[in-house]
């Protein structure tokens, strides 16, 4: 006696073997620490807040998060 194929079981087998061909990625855990952001200091009349140094990129002079240093 045979059993006849199940095409929800099918679908199911080949979802799963397909979903093994995907690259894994995730966020890096030190992503916030890699930038080169430093405080410019008091007396420029700007925040304290640390900006990234870099002088012809977009990211120049933009705050970042640097909290947990």
């Amino acid at each position: 006696m045979k059993a006849s194929i199940r095409p929800d079981i099918v679908n199911f087998v080949h979802t799963q073997i397909s979903n093994n061909k995907r690259q894994p990625y995730a966020v890096s855990k030190k992503a916030r620490h890699q930038t080169s952001a430093e405080s410019w200091g008091a007396g420029r009349a700007v925040s304290r807040i640390p900006c990234v140094l870099d002088g012809g990129t977009h990211r120049a002079g933009q705050g970042a998060d640097l909290s947990a240093r």
